[in-house]
């Protein structure tokens, strides 16, 4: 796999050799209820991703983030982990995952659906939408990561302001029982919150694969 092309909220698959090495590296650094549920990460029934996280070094491997559906005393699990090239299988960008989601037409259920027919709103607006987070794993697994905990997190490849604003207005009239949370892709590599982008802040905080860093506002403005 071309490393080249991985970007922050990539999900990605391991091959078997890779989730048999981060098991075993990871197994006996955890509680034993805590081991039963990397034992389910891992294995081949349920095929969860990881997810990319930042990392200041990508030489050596991928640093993944690993989050199981279910909580424990209220909390998510995750493991982080290092894989090495040769250990990822696929990969689905939050963007390719959303538009196959939408695309193939299946009945999830209405609360599921509502979030689909985002993907609609954002074509009309000539958006490049994308979901991340809980939302993107129960889409991408089918496994009920979505609560009443969990926030609504998307990504949008940075476009008008206006048309952004527009999305953001009818994906709360839509979804208006759920906190959304917004992110901005920069053409640069950097994402910004999209309700930051709105606000009169001369810098905006600018999340990339290897740093957090502050934007200055004019720099951003030459994309939206």
């Amino acid at each position: 796999m071309d490393k080249k092309k991985l970007n922050r909220h990539d999900f990605v698959f391991l091959n078997n050799e890779g989730k048999k090495r981060i098991l075993e590296r990871n197994f006996l650094l955890y509680s034993a209820s805590n081991q039963k549920i990397l034992e389910h990460i891992f294995s081949d029934k349920y095929a969860i991703p990881g997810i990319v996280r930042r990392n200041f070094v990508l030489e050596k491997g991928v640093p993944l983030g690993f989050v199981y559906y279910k909580r424990l005393q209220g909390n998510r699990i995750r493991i982080p982990a290092l894989a090495y090239y040769k250990e990822l299988a696929s990969l689905v960008t939050p963007y390719d995952l959303f538009s196959r989601t939408f695309h193939m037409g299946i009945d999830n259920g209405p609360f599921i659906n509502k979030v689909i027919s985002l993907y609609a709103v954002a074509a009309d607006l000539a958006l490049e939408v994308g979901v991340i987070g809980s939302i993107g794993l129960e889409l991408l697994t089918g496994l009920p990561y979505v609560d009443g905990s969990s926030d609504l997190d998307f990504i949008i490849k940075a476009s008008k302001c206006n048309d952004m604003h527009t999305f953001l207005q009818k994906a709360k009239k839509i979804l208006p029982e759920k906190n959304m949370d917004f992110e901005v892709e920069l053409p640069n590599g950097y994402g910004v919150k999209l309700e930051e982008l709105f606000s009169n802040t001369r810098t905006v905080l600018g999340k990339g694969l290897h740093d957090v860093v502050l934007l200055e506002r004019e720099s951003i403005e030459k994309y939206l």
